[in-house]
């Protein structure tokens, strides 16, 4: 393996910037993750919301919804 002092110095500043660009998009990434994390908290809270108001009678969104929640660790479910 060569040397970080025996490379040239062009070739050090071009590797060292292509680690600062994968550095910048690891990042945006990363806050990517987080929104969807965010959404996902927001979409769940709905949902349970949703459950509360649904009636007792088995519906198409009703069983839809207890698939979900059963996905997810939730109560419920028919499968």
């Amino acid at each position: 393996m060569r040397r970080l002092h025996s490379l040239r110095p062009g070739l050090l500043v071009a590797l060292l910037n292509r680690a600062g660009a994968k550095d910048a998009r690891i990042a945006e990434l990363e806050a990517e993750v987080n929104d969807l994390k965010a959404e996902l908290v927001w979409q769940r809270a709905v949902l349970d919301g949703v459950q509360e108001t649904l009636p007792p009678q088995p519906g198409l969104m009703r069983s839809r919804l207890a698939k979900l929640a059963a996905a997810r660790g939730g109560i419920g479910g028919d499968e």
